[in-house]
């Protein structure tokens, strides 16, 4: 569900994005802004399959209520930037949790450019979450029953 203050919220971001692209010591090119852009559309595929995962696990579970929480925790952590952590937590926070990559990698790629190891990493762990996670969805309607019957 959409209401104004999500487009409001999306206007001042916008806004604030484009006032520290222009603070930048090097200036930011069209392919780093492609980059970017391409980025951030595989991070929301990425956090849709994941969320995808978690709402099936309703499906599967009979008395699924923290699972959302849990979610929430997950997101929460994923969405502080990766050099706030020690490197070795750093490296196992990206790796288990796709969403820290995409909270890091899009500035990344505006701030150091455009790295094809980032980008095919993100098409990677995209495709195969949106894999997965119908491949998990799938599974849980066949193990599904119903809790009247």
């Amino acid at each position: 569900k959409i209401t104004t203050a999500y487009i409001f919220n999306v206007a001042v971001i916008s806004g604030y994005l484009i006032w520290a692209i222009q603070g930048l010591r090097t200036p930011v090119t069209t392919v780093q802004v492609m980059t970017f852009v391409f980025v951030v559309i595989m991070g929301l595929v990425t956090q849709y399959a994941i969320r995808f995962m978690f709402a099936t696990l309703n499906v599967i579970l009979q008395n699924a209520g923290n699972v959302n929480f849990i979610w929430h925790q997950l997101y929460r952590m994923a969405t502080r930037p990766d050099p706030f952590f020690p490197f070795y937590l750093r490296v196992v926070i990206t790796t288990l949790l796709p969403m820290a990559f995409f909270a890091s990698v899009p500035s990344r790629v505006l701030i150091d450019g455009a790295d094809i190891r980032f980008v095919a990493a993100a098409v990677f762990i995209a495709a195969f979450l949106l894999w997965l996670s119908t491949r998990f969805w799938t599974y849980a309607l066949k193990h599904y029953s119903s809790a009247s019957s």
